[in-house]
């Protein structure tokens, strides 16, 4: 029977208002690469054939150089490389990370492959690039019968080179960490068959590094295939030290608008799950995604994050590390509330007349994958939605968010009213995509 797809969109009564982010003048710049001593690659080795990536994980102090470097798991290169790997770090020389304009130290992931590419097939980082990979399409696997059995949960992260054309290339993926081996095997499934759009460097598509975090759930399990999506997975263990006081958030994280959804005035939301240490700093190593309505602003939220400062936890008088979820909105308008009323109060409540036909995303319908979108706005005295105000708020898949925020966009509402007279009201829209059969 054919497939048919549909999207049902209502009005969400009782919708809480979520914050408009403030308006943040603070400019935060990576280091930037100025020099680099040339890579040693021994014939010796080279003739035995010993070759990888190695992940060089490295403080960049204030002067531009490697204050401290270690070389971090999931490499796929031969452990006689690591210190090569390391001694061809410590020799880069940086423009130290600025914070509006005063230089700060800065934790960057580098990698370093054997042998030396030509400069046109390098492994850029992300910090090193104009614009990080953006997820298009990933696929559907098998939830792990076994841990189904079990009812377990499962995060593995999958360290990934995204090539030039936006695949991923397989001869590199790695596991980097997982709390259970029965879930490795479906999470390199499901990143392999991932497909982006490249990261750009100086106007050109170039390789580029991630590490994507893949989270199983028990819910996600059904008879047959269920999906499992790198948007979503548990965080690290809770700090086993109980505390009485909660770490506080004292100095904002600095975001930087990703250009391409900047350019298509595109919105979203995405926390952030880490460890606060004892000095309020976020352990990098601990930082992960939990939600988000666009895979696009991921990076740039995760190094947001990271430049976060908390007073952190306390017990018995002492700091102590405490686990954090931590919201990051992208905002391009802020949203002016004044005047708009909540749905749940108004006495006539804005009721749907028309919206556009919406397109079931192509991948998502040949999968036969249900989706739901959850968007604030604010309607205004016409009925019509104001553009500035539009947040995705949740989202199953970024495949469905911007459609939902198209269709929500050009639909057109009775206004909402009090008193008889029309007013601006302020919604919570859900975006059901099924398909009927």
């Amino acid at each position: 029977m054919r497939a048919l797809a549909s999207a049902v969109l209502w009005v969400m009564g009782a919708a809480a208002p979520v914050p408009a982010q403030v308006a943040d003048t603070t400019r935060e710049d990576m280091p930037r690469l100025l020099s680099a001593v040339p890579l040693v690659y021994p014939d010796s080795l080279a003739r035995a054939g010993v070759r990888g990536l190695v992940l060089v994980r490295a403080l960049i102090d204030t002067s531009g150089h490697a204050a401290a470097a270690g070389v971090g798991t999931g490499a796929t290169a031969d452990p006689r490389l690591n210190s090569l790997a390391l001694s061809y770090v410590r020799g880069l020389v940086f423009q130290a990370g600025r914070r509006n304009g005063v230089p700060v130290s800065a934790a960057i992931v580098v990698p370093v492959e054997f042998p030396p590419p030509p400069p046109e097939a390098r492994i850029f980082a992300v910090w090193e690039t104009d614009s990080a990979p953006e997820l298009v399409d990933n696929p559907i696997v098998p939830y792990p019968r076994a841990a189904e059995r079990n009812r377990l949960d499962g995060t593995v992260e999958v360290m990934a080179v995204v090539s030039a054309s936006g695949r991923v290339e397989a001869s590199l993926l790695r596991v980097m960490q997982s709390t259970d081996s029965v879930f490795e095997p479906a999470a390199l499934d499901l990143v392999r068959g991932m497909v982006y759009r490249p990261a750009r460097r100086n106007g050109l598509a170039v390789r580029c590094l991630l590490i994507v975090p893949v989270r199983f759930r028990p819910s996600d399990a059904s008879p047959g295939i269920a999906g499992v999506t790198r948007r979503s997975r548990p965080g690290p263990p809770t700090p086993v030290v109980p505390f009485d006081e909660a770490p506080v958030l004292v100095a904002p994280p600095k975001i930087h608008y990703p250009d391409t959804l900047q350019a298509l005035g595109i919105q979203g939301r995405v926390v952030v799950r880490a460890v606060v240490d004892s000095a309020g700093r976020v352990d990098s190593s601990t930082a992960i995604i939990v939600m988000t309505t666009d895979s696009g602003f991921d990076q740039a939220a995760l190094s947001a994050a990271l430049a976060a400062r908390f007073r952190p936890a306390f017990t018995a008088g002492r700091p102590v590390a405490a686990l954090v979820d931590l919201p990051i909105d992208f905002t391009l308008f802020p949203l002016d509330t004044a005047g708009a009323i909540r749905v749940d109060v108004v006495e006539e409540k804005p009721a749907l007349l028309h919206h556009p036909p919406p397109t079931y995303p192509r991948g998502m319908m040949h999968r036969g994958v249900p989706g739901r979108v959850l968007i604030q706005a604010i309607l205004d005295t016409t009925g019509h939605v104001e553009p500035g105000s539009v947040r995705v708020l949740e989202s199953t898949h970024p495949a469905f968010s911007r459609e939902a925020r198209n269709v929500v966009l050009n639909s057109v509402f009775r206004p909402g009213r009090v008193k008889g007279r029309a007013v601006r009201v302020l919604i919570a829209i859900p975006i059901d995509f099924k398909i009927a059969r």
